[in-house]
Order: structure tokens, then sequence, then C-alpha cells
């Protein structure tokens, strides 16, 4: 297929790849379909599991990005739904993300799967049944496994002691070399201080081989166990076993801004997307900017603030939505001239705490209109001990838009690559949907960042920069304990 006519990939292919054809034959006739018709049209309909891993390799190769992260929510949306140990989910989950890793070296869906089969308690029962077939799983994946036992050694050791009793009983005294490279590869230090046991029971099967050299490699293997090792997953500075990778929950999708205002606070009732009070003013915010300026509808000024307000207050109170921290008391904001009505008390317990991110920003939507992170210090209140370097945080990183239509995302960074050579260390207790971002100026104004979904070049960048004047300030995550 003549794939440079796409003019969304021509670029990857004549520049980058240097190539004027690609072979596409390793895929199916029905995804390549697929992927043109995106690739041209900019949109999908439905992408089905059965496409799903060509689809998703497709959009890396030729870097459609839009693509990718559509692969990436509808992987996101199968590890969410799995909320009890399934096998046949999870080793679909692990299987794609070893795909993905294997061929692009990219380890976003892999870390998901992962983090999602502890996250299930299912991590012995998975190792044990996935190493059913261990003769036919790659090297890679084989590394996979031993990365998802963890610390928990133990799994796989008492995994591979089975299979080699079951195995000298029926087969006679042959070493399969999978077991020994799980064995090579795992850290027995940590399987001798949970179960030494266990440990010395795969010994004394490996002693009584009747083949030198296995024998031997069995004495090296137990030399090794008595070792700690300065590289274990338990010392890493970086956590490995990380859940997901998620956009922050501000309001990025592309609602309809073209509702009346008595639309705007019905669908603010119905909305499964607005649960919370920053997330209604984001979308009041976002619609309100949208029909004043953009639209430059004279009927929408600043008596609708008020109505908007009393009417959040109303869903508020029916919704039972958390209030805010008593920190927000004295901020101004963008919907009104003070936040104490949606604030708690001075003395009164919030479930918020309001997150500083490390450093200032002297533009701020500058900033976000390209690749950037932003680092942010805090200690999970389940995090109870931590002896990890550096101090105890999260990484938010920016996807500006690159394409016509495509939104403007922030998301939280659980690629453990981030987190190496960063003054912070990740914890899987922080998750995205606890989060909330927004922004406050040095003067103390505080602005919902939702409607910079809309920026798509530097004439929008200076339009919005001269509309609202935001100068130098900082990030801050409000987070629900």
């Amino acid at each position: 297929e003549i794939m440079s006519l796409i003019c969304l990939v021509r670029v990857v292919l004549t520049g980058d790849l240097h190539m004027t054809t690609v072979d596409l034959l390793e895929f199916s006739q029905e995804a390549v379909g697929v992927f043109v018709d995106a690739a041209y049209s900019g949109t999908v309909n439905t992408i089905t599991w059965d496409l799903f891993r060509d689809l998703n390799k497709m959009s890396h190769v030729f870097e459609v990005s839009w693509l990718a992260w559509k692969c990436l929510e509808l992987f996101t949306d199968l590890a969410e739904s799995v909320t009890a140990p399934s096998y046949p989910d999870l080793v679909y989950l692990f299987d794609e993300g070893a795909f993905l890793y294997d061929n692009l070296k990219k380890r976003e869906l892999c870390d998901m799967a992962i983090g999602k089969i502890g996250q299930v308690k299912y991590k012995g029962e998975f190792i044990e049944r996935y190493l059913q077939n261990a003769g036919r799983l790659s090297t890679k994946k084989l590394d996979l496994v031993v990365e998802l036992a963890g610390n928990d050694v133990t799994c796989i050791v008492e995994t591979l002691t089975k299979q080699l009793t079951e195995q000298i009983h029926t087969e006679g005294w042959v070493l399969p070399s999978p077991t020994k490279y799980l064995l090579d590869s795992a850290d027995l230090y940590l399987c001798k201080l949970s179960d030494e046991d266990l440990l010395e029971n795969l010994f004394t099967i490996v002693r009584d081989f009747p083949d030198v050299d296995t024998v031997r490699w069995g004495f090296d293997l137990m030399r090794k166990s008595q070792q700690e090792n300065p590289q274990s997953l338990s010392h890493s500075c970086c956590s490995t076993n990380l859940l997901r990778c998620d956009v922050i929950k501000n309001l990025y999708y592309d609602f309809n801004k073209n509702m009346s205002n008595e639309e705007l606070v019905q669908w603010m009732i119905a909305s499964e997307e607005v649960n919370s009070l920053l997330l209604a003013f984001e979308a009041f915010y976002a619609w309100f900017l949208y029909r004043r300026f953009i639209c430059k509808d004279q009927q929408i000024g600043e008596s609708q603030f008020n109505n908007m307000f009393d009417s959040i207050s109303q869903i508020s109170e029916q919704q039972g939505w958390l209030r805010l921290p008593s920190a927000l008391r004295s901020v101004q904001s963008a919907w009104c001239n003070t936040m104490s009505r949606f604030c708690v008390g001075d003395n009164e317990n919030c479930a918020y705490t309001v997150i500083d991110s490390t450093e200032d920003c002297n533009d701020s939507l500058f900033l976000l209109s390209k690749d950037s992170t932003l680092v942010f210090n805090f200690k999970h209140p389940d995090v109870l001990s931590c002896d990890l370097p550096g101090r105890c945080g999260f990484i938010l990183k920016t996807v500006p838009s690159k394409t016509e239509g495509e939104l403007w995302t922030l998301r939280l960074s659980i690629e453990s690559e981030d987190y190496c050579n960063q003054q912070v260390h990740f914890h899987k207790e922080v998750r995205a949907e606890k989060m909330h971002v927004f922004y406050v100026t040095n003067e103390g104004n505080l602005y919902p960042i939702s409607w910079l979904g809309w920026v798509k070049s530097s004439t929008d960048l200076q339009k919005w920069h001269d509309l609202r004047g935001l100068r130098e300030g900082s990030f801050k995550v409000l987070y629900e304990i």
C-alpha cells in the first residue's frame, strides 16, 4: 500500500523513516482499512478488540498521536473494568502490554497491566497459570513475569518447583530452558528472606539431577541467593509496578458549549463527568468564555455568574459534592470574587488537600502549548514509610493539541523511566482520578484551565494571553484524600 498518499503519515514515511512504501502484510486487511480511513478523516468510530493490536501498533509506528491516545483510553477502560480476578481479561492486558513493549519499547500498557494484576491481588495465581505455557514464551515475556512478581519472588519459585517436580516424574531429568532463565533472572535472596524452606526444597531437587552441569549451576544459584542484590526491585529508585497512566479529569472533552444557560445547568445535573465543585466551575467557565469571547454573544454578561453560582450551590447540595479546603477561601477566582461560600470553615475537616508545583511558571499558556512536565511534591497518607531516594511526589505531563480538533490534555505519568534522575519518586497510591488541576497567579487569582483545550496555534495562544492576562504563577492540584 502506498501510505505516503495519506498526508498525516507522509512526513513519518518520507522524512523520519525515509520510505515511500511500507509492507503492511503483517497487519490484517481490515485493520489497514480502518487505519487509513482514520488517518485520512481524523476520526474512528469503534476500535474492536480483534483490531486493537494492529491499530495500536500502526498508530505508534506512523505517529498518529490522537489514534494512539484512543487506543490507550480503550485499554485503560478495560483495565478499569477489571475489579476482581479474571484470568482471561488480565492475560489479554498482559499480552497486549508485552507485545507493544517487545515491538516498540513502549511501556504504558505493560505498566498498566502489571499494576492491575497486583491491584486485584491475583499475582500468584496469574503467574502459576501463565507459566503453564512457559516453553512458548519469549525471554521478554519471561522478564515481565519477573517484573510482575517484584519482591514476591516466591510466586515464581513455588510455581517452578511444582513444574520441575511434575516434569521429573513424567519426562525425566530435564531442566527446561524457561525454568533456568527465570531462576537466573529472579532475585532469589528475596525468596530466602520470605520462605527459606521453599528455596531449600528447590535446591534439593536441583542437587539430585544426574547432570553435573545442572548441579554445578544449582550451586552457583544457591550462592547467589545468599547475597543481597543492590539492584533488586526493593531498592529501586523508581516504582515499577505502577497502576496506570490517565488523563487528569478536568473538562478536556469537547462538550456542547452552544447550550443555553438553563441547558447547561441541566447538563451538569445529569452528567457523569461533572462530579465535583471544581468540575462544575470548569464547565461553566469554559462555556462562558466560549459564548462571550468566541461567539461574541452580547447577551452573556456578568449577571450570568451570580445565577450560575446559585445553581451550582444547589446542585452541590443535591449531589453531596465535597466542599473545598479553607485555604481557598481567600483566593480570588475567575468565576466569583470569593470562594468562601464553597469552602469549609477554618476548623472543619476537609477531604481535599492543595498540592503546589515545585516551580513557578513565567508564562503558563506557552508552557502548556508544548510537551513538558510539571513536578509536585506529595506524600500520600497511605504511604506510611518510604526510604527511596528523593521526595515522594508525582509528575504531570502536558500533551498539547497536534491536529485540528484534538484537545489539549494533561496526564499523570506512571512510567518508571520518567522518575529516574528526578527529584521525586512515584508511589502507586497516587491516582489521577483524585486530582483536579488549576492555576493561581502570584496576585492570588485562581483560574480553571479547561478552556486551554481550545488552544491550537500561536495565534490562539496570544489571543488567550491577551484576554485573560495569565502571567507568573503556579499550577496547583486539588487532591481528594
